[in-house]
């Protein structure tokens, strides 16, 4: 019998088989590091533009002889924390940093609306000082404002509640100390490097002309380096929040100067959560001005309470992200840097005052403020 030598090629089914199983194995288990070294990538770009921040931040101090811009500057009899309350009220300390950070042509449109309106934040997003340019102020963000862990957030979501004009959203928020949007006059201890501040010329109504013109800005009004008992390298500048998919909703509405939009306060611990088929627990909820998630899927990072009227100026927010474990933090001295879900309360908000904060106990003893060690965190 004659035998066929004709060799064989290619795999029997039984052997593709297992090189598919293999190779599925194998993606498996790489697709974790792959999106593990994504992450790492855009939480180092995040970390980037913070640092940007924060360094124009200190160019904007050396403008102003050490001093910051103030997260509000206000020139109305009545403080509100939506702005579009106020008769006259100058751009928050975000969009004063603008000409330092790479955006003078953003600033100068902002500087021209300060001369023909009174409130930056209800006036200047839509102003158009020339018919033919489209590139409206508010309405897009600069990508130093982003951070690429976040969600982008589309314009059809720009806020629009409370009389605002379609503002962008971005990742970025500005310091308010450890309580509330505003404090009391014996709560100051609280505070920190941002708040609002009220201006030395005061107007009444938008029909006042004297409302116009940029000394809104409040240049050298803000806190001075030396007010910054704590140090520098120890007091927070800018952390993270995270905008909502909705335009009634004002989280991450960079010109806005209310609580979650470009400020944020340490009442509540980075990425404070109700979690889950537990009942909600109000102290861990976004107590801001214009919310649209009270009821929201995303527990986690969206829950809100909306607070209007009398008790407006006790709003908050939390410092939040799309990263694991934390956010990053951009501190005064120019470091920035990542700080756990895990802090302890007393260390997160000790950060976030420059001056305290000051713990009174039962019996009016006057505890000092814990001491902080970044090494350690």
């Amino acid at each position: 019998m004659i035998r066929s030598t004709r060799q064989r090629y290619g795999f029997t089914l039984v052997e593709l088989l297992v090189v598919i199983a293999i190779i599925g194995i194998l993606v498996s288990l790489l697709l974790p590091a792959v999106n593990t070294a994504r992450e790492a990538a855009r939480r180092m770009n995040c970390s980037t533009n913070m640092r940007n921040i924060v360094q124009g931040a200190a160019n904007y101090m050396e403008a102003n002889q050490q001093h910051l811009p103030p997260g509000v500057p206000n020139c109305s009899t009545d403080i509100k924390t939506s702005g579009s309350s106020s008769p006259c009220q100058g751009p928050n300390w975000l969009a004063a940093l603008l000409p330092f950070l790479e955006e003078q042509s953003r600033w100068t449109k902002i500087e021209n609306c300060m001369l023909q309106r009174s409130n930056v934040c209800l006036h200047c997003p839509t102003f158009q000082a020339d018919p033919n340019d489209d590139n409206l102020v508010g309405q897009s963000i600069p990508d130093i404002f982003k951070c690429p862990s976040a969600r982008s957030i589309d314009e059809e979501y720009n806020l629009t509640d409370y009389g605002l004009q379609r503002l962008a959203k971005g990742n970025m928020a500005g310091c308010f100390g450890a309580e509330w949007y505003i404090n009391n006059t014996d709560r100051t201890f609280m505070n920190g490097v941002f708040g609002v501040v009220k201006l030395d010329k005061t107007v009444s109504s938008t029909s006042d002309q004297s409302a116009m013109g940029v000394w809104k800005v409040g240049y050298k009004k803000g806190v001075r380096d030396a007010e910054i008992k704590d140090g520098l390298t120890k007091t927070m500048l800018v952390s993270e929040v995270l905008g909502f998919r909705s335009e009634t909703d004002g989280r991450g509405a960079w010109l806005w100067s209310g609580m979650g939009g470009a400020a944020f306060t340490a009442i509540m611990p980075p990425n404070a959560e109700v979690r889950r088929n537990q009942a909600i627990d109000e102290n861990l909820l976004d107590h801001i001005a214009v919310c649209a998630a009270e009821n929201s899927d995303d527990y986690r990072k969206y829950q809100c309470k909306e607070v209007r009227g009398a008790t407006e100026n006790q709003t908050y927010a939390a410092a939040r992200s799309r990263h694991f474990g934390g956010v990053n933090v951009g501190f005064v001295g120019g470091q920035v840097q990542f700080i756990s879900d895990n802090i302890q309360p007393e260390i997160w908000k000790a950060l976030a005052t420059r001056m305290g904060p000051k713990e009174t106990s039962a019996d009016g003893t006057v505890k000092a403020e814990p001491e902080v060690d970044l090494n350690a965190l």
